[in-house]
C-alpha cells in the first residue's frame, strides 16, 4: 500500500486497508509520541483515510497527535515543501510539548 495515483485516482490510495493493519502494528511497539500531519486535499491519501489510520494507530497503544490542515495548494500533499510556515509552528510546539526547547524559526 502507499499512495495512489493524484491524476486518475484522487485522494484513494493503494490498499488502504493494508495500510490501517500496518499502523495499527506500528502502534503496538511505538515508545514515542508521533505528530501526524495531512491536507484536506492530499490528493495521494485523501481526508479519510489518514485520520483511520492514526486511529488505528492510537487504538493499538500508539501515542500522538494528528493535524489536518484545510486544503493547501491544488495538492496539499506538497505541503511540506510548498508551506513550511503552514507547519512548522505545529511542529515546534509539539517538539517542546516532548521536553524540547525549541524556538520558532524566523
Amino acid at each position: 500500500g502507499g499512495g495512489g495515483n493524484p491524476k486518475t485516482q484522487p485522494g484513494r490510495p493503494c490498499s488502504p486497508a493494508r495500510l490501517e493493519q500496518m499502523f495499527a502494528t506500528y502502534g503496538k511497539t511505538a515508545k514515542l509520541p508521533t505528530l501526524w500531519v495531512y491536507t484536506e486535499n492530499d490528493l495521494f491519501m485523501g481526508p479519510k483515510h489518514p485520520r483511520e489510520w492514526f486511529d488505528a494507530f492510537q487504538k493499538a497503544g500508539g501515542k500522538g497527535r494528528f493535524v489536518q490542515f484545510p486544503p493547501n495548494g491544488e495538492d496539499g500533499h506538497a505541503l511540506f515543501t510548498a508551506a513550511p510556515a503552514v507547519w512548522r509552528p505545529l511542529l515546534v510546539e509539539f517538539l517542546n510539548q516532548q521536553g524540547f526547547a525549541l524556538k520558532e524559526a524566523p
